[in-house]
């Protein structure tokens, strides 16, 4: 699942992908919120939201039959996260059951897309199911 070849580190990942996200100001105002997501009534979650707003780095690694895409790397914001996945700010639109790496500061994670949704140009909130976790020594 987690190839042997090494990969650039996360700073240099960074530092070499444009960043082509768009968040719009009502989204960026909410990143700057912490704490736990509140649920609502109809919520069916196992575990908790906590509010974040953290670089990550979003590599393709595979598309279900009949979804013949694969994207360029790209740099993502964490917008939240649970012990169950990730909810990141992307470019463009994935589709569900795609499946990606995402790299965080502290750690390289493999996640199937759930849900994408738009919310501008060059703005999509991408909703990530923890598959694989292993955290960088």
């Amino acid at each position: 699942m987690f190839g042997s070849t090494p990969k650039p580190s996360f700073r240099q990942l960074m530092e070499d992908l444009p960043e082509t996200l768009l968040i719009p100001p009502q989204i960026q105002s909410d990143l700057n919120r912490s704490g736990v997501m509140p649920s609502s009534k109809d919520d069916v979650r196992i575990a908790p939201r906590y509010r974040c707003c953290g670089p990550g780095v979003l590599e393709w690694v595979d598309s279900p039959s009949g979804l013949m895409l694969q994207f360029p790397m790209t740099q993502v914001v964490v917008r939240n996260l649970s012990r169950t996945g990730f909810s990141v700010l992307a470019d463009r639109q994935w589709f569900p059951e795609q499946t990606a790496r995402l790299y965080l500061p502290i750690a390289t994670v493999i996640a199937t897309v759930v849900r994408a949704r738009r919310l501008g140009s060059f703005c999509y909130d991408l909703g990530l199911r923890l598959v694989h976790y292993r955290q960088i020594n």
